[in-house]
């Protein structure tokens, strides 16, 4: 029987509760959000509460993590009572929708909902950790906006299909893509996801690529050393 956990080097994030366990896409997206000196962090639909604990490790100013399905909302709440930074992490039980904060954010990641308009998972926690219907792009980018302060980095990660989506939305908002990583799941193969990173000043987005595992099956150095402080493995 597998664990009910997934252990890193400095936490341990239970997971039983939760409709959508951790994997790849939340990794990435943890380990690659950045903002040079954030004084207030926001995670919208935490699940887990992954992103904030691998956030949590980086920097030491407050996170707050929006949660809408009481289950999962538990279990992040349980996850950072137990982490070393339990006295800065704080668990908000409701529909983003309806989160005003306490005041504007440096930096908010995102791993949303991403099916759209598909059948529906029979597990209701499942469906609302992956279908859009429960938190559409252009809800989720309009709360991001409304939410982010002047200096501040929005991530989100995205299936490749939707990147274009979310820089046409953007477009209409105070958000401006600044740069966009192609997650390659393996080599050679097309991007499964995409990481895009938003910001409040107009410039040329880089553009990038990380490939998690070469055609052999190993990890690749890049992966690798992005997730070396976290993993055991690396």
């Amino acid at each position: 029987m597998a664990n009910s956990y997934f252990q890193f080097k400095q936490f341990r994030l239970e997971q039983a509760l939760a409709g959508m366990k951790f994997g790849t896409d939340s990794a990435v997206l943890g380990a690659w959000a950045n903002h040079p000196d954030p004084s207030a962090i926001l995670d919208i639909g935490t699940g887990t509460g992954i992103l904030a604990l691998m956030l949590a490790q980086r920097f030491t100013c407050p996170i707050h993590a929006v949660e809408i399905e009481p289950e999962a909302s538990a279990q992040a709440t349980s996850n950072f009572k137990n982490s070393p930074w339990a006295t800065r992490l704080n668990v908000y039980q409701q529909d983003i929708k309806t989160f005003e904060g306490e005041n504007k954010y440096d930096l908010i990641v995102s791993n949303p909902p991403y099916f759209h308009r598909s059948l529906a998972s029979p597990d209701q926690k499942r469906q609302l950790a992956r279908h859009s219907d429960s938190l559409s792009t252009q809800t989720l980018l309009k709360k991001a906006d409304s939410l982010l302060g002047e200096q501040g980095l929005f991530y989100v990660v995205v299936p490749s299909l939707s990147a274009n989506e979310y820089e046409t939305l953007t477009a209409k908002l105070n958000l401006f893509l600044q740069e966009k990583l192609a997650i390659v799941t393996v080599e050679g193969k097309n991007p499964a996801r995409y990481v895009l990173k938003f910001g409040r000043k107009k410039t040329p987005h880089q553009q990038k690529v990380l490939i998690v595992k070469n055609k052999t099956g190993d990890y690749t150095v890049a992966y690798a050393q992005l997730l070396k402080d976290y993993f055991l493995i690396f």
